[in-house]
């Protein structure tokens, strides 16, 4: 039945003229907090390899990563790729993809008619690198989980730190693939409260110093330090904030303090103006904050800053995608109300993504009509099937949550044995390896 039903959903989404469907595989490659390389930040399922075990040769030039690619070259999105390929059908413009859409003609792609021609294709070096090399973090925010959040683990979830398998010999190896890089970007946890992330900076810095560098931070860490190694190299930064109203801001993001990040935006804003680029501003609308997307928009274009809207899949009470058709329709009108302006190109790109999200939204609703939710099926078999034991806490309340919720019979029946049938498995897992509990008691507990 799951295979079935993934062959429905790969009918159905958008091919799209080019080949391959995504140059991310071509191009990229990004490493996680536990060492697992995948393509890109949408694909957590498919990995490319796992450092130490595999030398970052080993997963760039393997099997693993041709695999993906002759997929991908024939439009096949079974390797991890179901949720970009899934948005793609509601507006290409908000799938992950997109992102590498600016290398096509610069690669050399070849398209698989089989696997006799994986050893014969000219691999490229990587033209981007993805790091989250550590979930080394200050805050604990609403829809965070302890993977991404050092303080979330230790507090929320009291679980053990982390494992880090990032070494010297990690930077030996990142040598032969730095000079020829174009981009690197830097994510967490907090990228600047990571040290391996400074020497790799240093590293560029010799290596390769033009290179363009993407930083997602929590805009809560300015130091001499930040300061120091902003002035060195080619940085443009995306600031994480969520709320532009104190009381609310620091509800979402625990342990921030709203009047900090907003003198720290005024130094970021200033750094990207010296040097004719623009700041980004990342927001998730969530449950708690979708009332302000508008005014975050206005607020922005007041300051000349991107907004890039961010999809938040969890938990169940902060995401959207949670929300009955009756409260999705009320968030779609709310916006579709609002006037923007677009009298400059960046308020032409804020008021495009507020479009976009409301494509999203209006895509999840007729999901809650129709009692398919695809997109919940996806995330839980493409994305947590990729870190799962190193999250179990939190994918024990996030997947038992779920089967609670899918209990009803509005449900295609497609949907509800694909999606049960993959939550029934990854909690007889959580049994064996959670203390030993049972599917009724971990039901059971997450109804108290």
């Amino acid at each position: 039945m799951i295979n079935n039903f993934k062959e429905k959903l790969n009918s159905l989404f958008d091919k799209r003229d080019k080949i391959p469907a995504c140059y991310a595989p071509f191009t990229s490659m990004l490493f996680d907090q536990q060492g697992r390389v995948t393509t890109c930040y949408c694909n957590h399922s498919h990995h490319l390899g796992i450092y130490p075990e595999n030398t970052i040769k080993e997963c760039w030039f393997g099997n693993q990563a041709n695999d993906l690619r002759e997929k991908i070259s024939n439009h096949d999105y079974s390797n991890g790729c179901f949720p970009c390929a899934y948005l793609s059908t509601i507006n290409k413009d908000i799938t992950y993809s997109t992102n590498y859409d600016s290398y096509e003609g610069k690669v050399r792609i070849k398209k698989y008619s089989g696997l006799s021609n994986k050893n014969s294709l000219s691999i490229n070096m990587p033209k981007e690198i993805g790091f989250t090399l550590s979930n080394i973090c200050n805050l604990e925010c609403k829809m965070c989980d302890g993977f991404y959040s050092s303080q979330i683990r230790a507090n929320r979830e009291k679980l053990p730190n982390l494992k880090n398998p990032y070494d010297k010999n990690f930077l030996e190896e990142l040598k032969y693939f730095l000079p020829t890089l174009e981009k690197a970007n830097f994510a967490g946890g907090e990228p600047f409260l990571i040290d391996m992330n400074y020497k790799i900076w240093e590293l560029l810095y010799e290596m390769n110093p033009n290179i363009y560098i993407h930083v997602n931070t929590n805009a809560t860490i300015l130091t001499q330090r930040v300061k120091k190694i902003l002035n060195k190299l080619n940085f443009n930064i995306s600031l994480s904030i969520d709320s532009i109203e104190k009381e609310n801001y620091e509800r979402i993001r625990k342990n921030a303090s709203f009047e900090k990040i907003i003198e720290n935006l005024e130094y970021f804003l200033s750094y990207h103006e010296q040097r004719n680029r623009k700041l980004n501003l990342l927001v998730c609308p969530i449950q708690q904050n979708w009332t302000e997307i508008p005014n975050i928009i206005e607020f922005c274009n007041g300051k000349n800053i991107y907004v890039r809207l961010s999809i938040t899949y969890k938990p169940s009470d902060s995401t959207l995608s949670t929300l009955d058709a009756d409260n999705l329709t009320e968030i779609i009108d709310y916006w579709s109300n609002y006037e923007l302006p677009a009298n400059n190109i960046v308020e032409q790109f804020n008021k495009i993504q507020l479009k976009n999200h409301i494509d999203l939204i209006s895509k999840w609703k007729h999901e809650k009509e129709e009692g398919t939710d695809v997109w919940e099926s996806l995330l839980v078999n493409e994305y947590l099937s990729g870190n799962f034991e190193e999250r179990s806490e939190f994918n024990r309340r996030y997947l038992s949550d779920i089967l609670n919720r899918n209990s009803s019979k509005t449900k295609s029946e497609d949907y509800n044995l694909f999606t049960k049938k993959i939550i029934d498995n990854k909690l007889k897992t959580l049994a064996s390896n959670y203390n030993k509990k049972t599917l009724s008691e971990i039901l059971s507990e997450n109804k108290k």
